[in-house]
């Protein structure tokens, strides 16, 4: 008889975000790191249990959030002898039946990692204390950063790729009423699909996550937004992650400008180009027209993320950080 594995941790991955029913891999690939990386064991489901729970440590990804509030409910029935870390995310809406489960975990919490700094600290002020900032990043980092770079060779036009809803992000939605000229759209696939049926459709006009990294290293430049979330008065503005994955596929980014971005090392003209609705069209122009100008600041973008925001810079700052709370094995 085979023995039964023993686990340092457990990390908790909400069904609904995994790539079984997600059209993106990123948080599976989070979660399999961790679990790799400190000998945790996974557990995916709708609803987290108690009894599921093997280690000293839970690690939750991105829960509760406003489409899935009721995945944490039994949370202040989990041992106290058991530290809970919870990775939040999309931190938004006044739903009561959200905002009084989110409360209920941040109070269980040991440590909180948020990764939309405005967001959390605006509006969850009284759990700064017990939180720590931990910024969005690249995963895998090979399928970006390990693209070709060169700008001579890439399509002399600017990509507007992901969701362009006009209230979560104008300068997405403004860039697919300029010319196309200078813009290509690609429409986004929707939240109800997985990765893996994304990938397996046929004569699609959307990309699965690798086709993704590829499709932003073939062209020059990339739009996007800061998320503007007028929904809710406890957030504001987000850095997303599409930032960080235009800049490592190697394409160069074009975004507005939020106070995050500053605490982060983003500089204008140096590793990526501000603009706004007003300037969006006459920057796109200036770089299909002058690429050898912008040369630098695509490879300078790349190498920002390179150095400071992939998953092995993030794990790096992971271990120190549950060190810091009394965890062993990190």
């Amino acid at each position: 008889m085979g023995s039964t594995r023993v686990y340092d941790g457990t990390v908790f991955l909400p069904a609904r975000i995994s790539k079984e029913q997600h059209p993106s891999d990123w948080s599976s690939l989070f979660a399999e790191t961790l679990a790799k990386t400190f000998s945790w064991k996974i557990v995916c489901s709708n609803k987290l249990l108690p009894s599921d729970i093997e280690g000293e440590i839970l690690f939750t990804i991105k829960a509760p959030q406003l489409g899935y509030p009721n995945v944490l409910t039994t949370i202040d029935k989990i041992s106290k002898d058991i530290k809970i870390v919870n990775y939040l995310q999309d931190i938004r809406g006044d739903d009561q039946n959200y905002l009084r489960y989110m409360h209920q975990m941040l109070e269980r919490s040991d440590l909180i990692l948020y990764s939309y700094k405005e967001s959390f600290e605006n509006g969850w002020p009284e759990y700064i204390k017990k939180g720590v900032y931990f910024p969005v990043f690249i995963i895998p980092s090979e399928r970006f950063l390990s693209l070709e770079q060169d700008i001579n060779a890439q399509e002399k036009k600017c990509l507007v790729i992901g969701c362009t809803d006009r209230k979560w992000y104008p300068l997405r939605h403004k860039a697919t009423m300029l010319s196309r000229d200078l813009f290509n759209v690609i429409p986004h696939p929707g939240y109800d699909i997985s990765f893996n049926q994304l990938a397996e459709r046929k004569n699609r006009k959307f990309v699965d996550a690798i086709e993704y990294a590829e499709m932003m290293n073939k062209h020059i430049c990339c739009v996007t937004s800061t998320l503007n979330n007028e929904c809710s008065n406890r957030t504001n503005h987000w850095v997303v992650l599409k930032l960080f994955e235009i800049m490592a596929a190697g394409s160069i980014l074009i975004s507005d400008w939020c106070e995050e971005m500053n605490g982060l090392g983003f500089i204008d003209g140096i590793n990526f180009i501000d603009a706004d609705a007003n300037n969006l069209e006459e920057k796109v122009g200036d770089i299909v027209g002058n690429p050898a100008k912008y040369e630098k600041i695509s490879k300078e973008g790349r190498a920002f993320v390179k150095n400071n925001h992939t998953i092995e810079r993030r794990i790096e700052s992971l271990k120190k950080i549950l060190r810091n709370i009394g965890y062993r094995n990190s």
